[in-house]
């Protein structure tokens, strides 16, 4: 019987693992996030104030007026959270009283807010963010407190730790939306718990920042006693073993998605010298946005015999546009159904060249009524499903120079990896032939990328590598 050599073995190995990795790494990252840590161990605003950075990359800093970054004091010292150094502190003996702008990640659903604190004060907010019964409060009214909320109202847990002393003190509240269970941890020991009604997710004020430290100022004369340090965040409820004093590791830092390109965008501008009231039955997009390499090809728009086209500088005035802009005569249209009926609608169609795809995101425009008379409106349909649904429409509420603007959903699967062209078609509808509907920066936003080969395919590949070693191997005997 013959048998692959060790160097053969080697390499089959190898090969397996590369086709694994790219599995791995093609796979949808974990939802459990950190999604905001501030770690006190630099200020970016060394001034009158502080500035801590967040580590959660695109997320907010803590900001504030008062306190100061310093060395930790040597009384009972911070235990050190897995795999990073902690050598610095926010000192709040002017008074912590920082505050963190809203943002995604303090908006969750089911959460873990953990921090370490020295204070001997009867009226120190730790964290808070509420509003009347809405939102999170934890301080320490002579007793550790935390205030949340859901739909199904406020809960109240009381209890734990009588009095922060000169020592550090881990505090932790976590909350799981699918159990309704609250608790309250303190240096890793459950100190209080609250069993409320299952599916209920936190609620939150809305656009209202989060203070830290709010009158943590040293009251009492004690010194070093208003500190703050490793401020953190999660969207779910960790276990204790991974806390910050925990000894499991962290879920992962949240990592803010990459935002959309512009694909396509007509922004009508490049045509500035055109005459007024020129009919332009097919306009070639000379304002596409593209990268490089160009990923999807030029793309074209099109008017059809009910629908002229045409672009327009009017003189400076209340009632003109300033900028050129599309605008659209619905010639017969009085309505959307007669929009359908005439074919009464614009179209352009995008198309990524060979070896990309396109993952759309949206269809963005600024519309608006070229006069008083109404409806005048729009409606989109696209190729993806032969033009017989409705993506999204809308009667226009505002007449130029005020015009408004629209985002269309493009983020269903339907328009992931798509490879064909894909036409999108603008029905215009208005009760009268010389009453305009007017558009301006049309854009389409998403990625191209290089397609992924399906999970079975690595497999299929890994076989082939082996099949190929193998077919050496016997060859060379």
């Amino acid at each position: 019987m013959r048998t692959l050599s060790y160097p053969i073995v080697r390499r089959a190995t190898a090969l397996l693992l590369a086709v694994y990795a790219i599995m791995v790494l093609a796979a949808p990252a974990s939802a459990v996030n950190v999604t905001g840590w501030w770690r006190m161990e630099a200020d970016n605003d060394p001034g009158s104030g502080y500035s801590i950075a967040n580590e959660v990359v695109g997320g907010p800093s803590l900001i504030g007026t008062s306190g100061n970054i310093q060395a930790t004091v040597p009384v009972n010292p911070i235990p050190q959270p897995p795999m990073v150094a902690n050598n610095f502190a926010l000192s709040g003996d002017n008074n912590v009283n920082g505050t963190i702008a809203p943002y995604a990640g303090l908006d969750v659903t089911s959460g873990t807010f953990e921090f370490y604190a020295r204070a001997n004060e009867g009226d120190a907010r730790f964290l808070l963010r509420q509003t009347g019964a809405t939102g999170l409060r934890i301080d320490v009214p002579n007793n550790l407190r935390v205030q949340y909320s859901t739909a199904a109202g406020q809960v109240t847990i009381q209890g734990g730790l009588n009095n922060f002393d000169a020592n550090w003190d881990h505090v932790a509240f976590t909350y799981d939306e699918v159990t309704g269970v609250g608790n309250v941890y303190v240096n890793g020991a459950l100190a209080g718990t609250n069993d409320g009604p299952d599916n209920q997710p936190l609620t939150w004020p809305a656009a209202l920042p989060l203070q830290v430290g709010n009158g943590m100022d040293g009251g009492g004369g004690l010194i070093d006693q208003a500190i703050f340090d490793e401020l953190r965040i999660a969207n779910m409820a960790l276990p204790p073993s991974q806390f910050l004093n925990g000894t499991a590791a962290a879920p992962p830092l949240f990592v803010a998605p990459t935002p959309p390109t512009e694909l396509v965008r007509f922004n009508f501008d490049t045509l500035a010298s055109a005459p007024a009231d020129t009919v332009m039955p097919e306009i070639v997009s000379l304002d596409l946005v593209s990268n490089a390499p160009l990923n999807i090809n030029p793309a074209v728009l099109n008017g059809t015999n009910n629908v002229d086209l045409r672009f327009e500088i009017s003189n400076p005035g209340p009632n003109y546009a300033t900028q050129p802009v599309l605008r659209v005569f619905p010639a017969g249209n009085n309505d959307q159904q007669e929009a359908f009926d005439n074919d009464g609608y614009y179209e352009f169609t995008i198309e990524p060249i060979d070896g990309k795809q396109l993952d759309l995101d949206s269809l963005v425009f600024d519309a608006a009524r070229g006069g008083g008379a109404t409806p005048r409106g729009w409606a989109v349909r696209t190729s993806i499903d032969g033009f017989t649904s409705v993506l999204d429409t809308a009667d226009i509420p505002t007449a130029r120079p005020t015009f408004t603007p629209y985002l269309i959903d493009l983020s269903g699967p339907e328009f992931q990896g798509l490879t064909d062209p894909l036409t999108f078609r603008v029905y215009v509808y208005s009760p009268g032939n010389g009453s305009t509907v007017e558009f301006d920066n049309l854009r389409v936003l998403g990625f191209a990328t290089a397609p992924i080969p399906e999970p079975a395919t690595f497999s299929l590949l890994a076989l082939g590598g082996l099949a190929v070693l193998r077919r050496r191997r016997r060859q060379s005997v």
